[in-house]
């Protein structure tokens, strides 16, 4: 515990202009057992529920 396991660096990047929200990391079960996962995926929209349909 207490190592880093992401990093993402926000700062000057073009590519987030006009984003409110970033998924920063996804947790879910495969083959008995859980993953993680570091997407870092912005999105135009502060709705959860609209970042959550993506996943339904």
């Amino acid at each position: 515990m207490g190592r880093e396991i992401t990093k993402y660096s926000l700062s000057g990047d073009a590519t987030l202009n006009g984003m409110c929200a970033m998924v920063f990391a996804e947790v879910y079960r495969k083959d008995d057992s859980w993953k993680f996962r570091a997407p870092g995926e912005p999105h135009q929209t502060d709705s959860f529920v609209e970042i959550l349909k993506k996943y339904m």
